[in-house]
């Protein structure tokens, strides 16, 4: 992929981020602080694609008082840059929806205390054909192998789900139906 490739405008993109960020609920909150297109500087080098930088926050509640408890910011990659904006901005509207159903299903903090942001992205989502519209990519995070391992825990957890369970599917090409 050349850069003449790239549809994506990043300040279209900060603009959609800036009116549906932070996914917030329980004791955590995922905020957006801004975002670039760019080939990354870390890893193998590929091509172009939206980097956002992001921001975990986890609170303490002692039950009169909620305080910071945590904050870690890191530049994640949300999607390649060719991705057709109005598809961009479904996934990322779904992912803070679903975010914050998580963080509200769980509740506590400890299930977020040793994540990084960039475990929460599941950009193997952009790659089923089927996932256009925001219900369809709810759908599609809704998996066990996404977020929904979270959301059918409900308030009553406090365990971290075993680690395989944050890895992304093992074969994408398995899951083409949402």
């Amino acid at each position: 992929m050349t850069l003449d490739a790239v549809t994506l405008d990043a300040g279209v993109v900060d603009e959609f981020c800036r009116g549906v960020f932070p996914a917030q609920g329980g004791l955590a909150c995922y905020e957006y602080v801004n975002c670039d297109v760019m080939t990354p500087p870390w890893g193998k080098r590929g091509p172009p694609a939206l980097v956002l930088t992001v921001r975990l926050i986890t609170y303490e509640d002692d039950g009169t008082t909620r305080m910071i408890r945590d904050v870690k910011e890191q530049q994640v990659v949300f999607a390649g840059a060719a991705e057709p904006l109005e598809r961009v901005q479904a996934y990322l509207a779904a992912f803070v929806d679903i975010l914050s159903r998580a963080f509200d299903a769980v509740g506590d903090n400890t299930t977020w205390e040793t994540l990084m942001p960039h475990d929460f992205v599941h950009a193997d989502v952009l790659t089923l054909k089927t996932a256009r519209e925001k219900a369809d990519f709810v759908k599609a995070f809704e998996r066990p192998s996404r977020f929904g391992r979270w959301l059918a825990r409900g308030n009553n957890a406090s365990a971290l789900p075993p680690e395989d369970a944050l890895a992304p599917p093992k074969n994408v090409d398995d899951d083409k139906s949402l």
